[in-house]
């Protein structure tokens, strides 16, 4: 489930490259639930994967994906309790602006 997240990565960041801002939903990036028992969903901003698998150790797990634009335009993502990466500007907050 965690690798279908990928997709949603890519289709986020085209869309906020081209767009200067982050799409409100997974469909507005052209993309949508990609996995099986596993929900896809953008949150103020945040892509988070909830997964539902009983009988397995990922049932009930979720995980948000942050997304942050370095200096360079390029999006990279921080996950859980990772520090953001070095230089970058964090552009999951509202108020925040997708550089050119």
């Amino acid at each position: 489930a965690v690798a279908s997240a990928a997709g949603a990565k890519v289709a986020i960041a085209e869309y906020a490259q081209a767009n200067r801002a982050l799409p409100a939903s997974l469909e507005d990036a052209g993309t949508g639930s990609l996995v099986p028992g596993a929900t896809l969903e953008i949150r103020d901003g945040v892509l988070v994967l909830s997964i539902a698998a009983p009988g397995t150790g990922a049932d009930g797990t979720t995980l948000a994906l942050e997304p942050y634009q370095g200096a360079d335009g390029a999006i990279t993502w921080r996950c859980g309790g990772e520090p953001p990466p070095a230089g970058a500007t964090d552009i999951a907050e509202g108020d925040s602006q997708i550089l050119s």
